[in-house]
């Protein structure tokens, strides 16, 4: 299930996990969409690519990033809030911060917003983001500028 959704007319969300299920960790076929997507003239519109966890991993992709100059935008939440959204049996805290934290702190670095979901559910926690992108575009879909 998609959990960003916007009614906003210039905003169209695309879920990479969803356009590659099982396959967050392969850069070589991540890597033409958001090409594709970052090239994509959208007249007006601004194109949300929600990247799952595999991906923000990737090295590739910080790199991608970086090069395309595209805004990054960093959902945060304390790990012990974090770990609990996607139950993993027997998982403890400490391995999830090194595995889930740790590995993405080349991308946190290169974040331009940062929406805390602490305390929020999952559709609260979303709908919290996609308000934070909105209002980072501005109303008549222009970049206004990065905001915290």
């Amino acid at each position: 299930m998609q959990l960003l959704r916007s009614d906003q007319p210039q905003l169209d969300i695309v879920d990479l996990d969803a356009d590659f299920p099982g396959r967050q960790f392969d850069w070589h076929a991540i890597e033409p969409r958001l090409a594709q997507l970052h090239q994509q003239p959208v007249d007006g519109r601004h194109v949300v690519v929600d990247v799952g966890a595999g991906t923000q991993t990737l090295s590739e992709f910080s790199a991608f990033l970086r090069g395309a100059g595209a805004l990054v935008i960093v959902v945060t939440a304390p790990p012990e809030q974090v770990v609990l959204r996607q139950p993993i049996p027997n998982r403890r805290v400490d391995e999830f911060i090194t595995t889930e934290y740790a590995t993405r702190q080349q991308l946190y670095g290169l974040a331009a917003v940062t929406v805390d979901v602490t305390g929020l559910g999952k559709e609260a926690a979303a709908q919290l983001v996609v308000d934070r992108v909105a209002a980072v575009l501005g109303s008549d879909g222009t970049d206004d500028g990065p905001a915290s």
